[in-house]
């Protein structure tokens, strides 16, 4: 188990966001100033479980801990980064795990996304993600957006199937103490 820190550097382009404000109240100026976020995970066998801001550690020791037991993570905390160049600004992970695959010779994870979406609800989706193991590019290759009418079922063998939207989706994890 290790603590992984992540920085997260905002795209030079801010104008992804939706959300426009009209009460010239600033909040466009605030919102274009490009600042560094920090985001931390805790990282068990292949997973990534965020941890939200205000846990109770400062961030100096968390970015202390993070460097002595990071080595512990494998490529863990590189693939975050790399996913989170593929996300916008106001996205964030909540849990990415590595998953078993027997066709795909590269890493493959599932990673839940939330958002702040209309009228301030959180909306969530599931992104799978590839990382070749040639150039260490990362690639979406599943948006399964995770509607209220979303069912998840659990297999004998540590696996699980998300049905939505009359499709199913198989996703075993490298272990099951991951998910966990």
């Amino acid at each position: 188990m290790a603590l992984v820190t992540v920085q997260r550097s905002p795209t030079p382009s801010t104008s992804s966001s939706p959300c426009v404000s009209e009460s010239g109240s600033g909040e466009d100026d605030r919102r274009s100033q490009p600042r560094s976020i920090s985001e931390s995970f805790l990282t068990v066998k292949g997973a990534a479980l965020f941890l939200p801001r205000g846990n109770g550690s400062s961030p100096t020791s968390a970015s202390r801990f993070s460097q002595l037991r990071s080595k512990h993570a494998g490529d863990l905390q590189q693939h975050l980064q790399t996913m989170f160049t593929l996300l916008r600004p106001e996205d964030n992970i909540k849990l990415a795990v590595r998953l078993e695959s027997t066709l795909y010779q590269g890493t493959r994870y599932m990673v839940v996304v939330s958002t702040n979406g209309r009228q301030d609800t959180e909306e969530s989706l599931v992104l799978g993600m590839d990382f070749s193991p040639a150039d260490s590019s990362c690639s979406v290759g599943l948006v399964l957006p995770l509607w209220s009418d979303s069912l998840i079922h659990l297999d004998g063998d540590g696996g699980f199937s998300v049905s939505t939207d009359n499709r199913i989706h198989v996703f075993k994890p490298v272990s099951v103490q991951a998910m966990w």
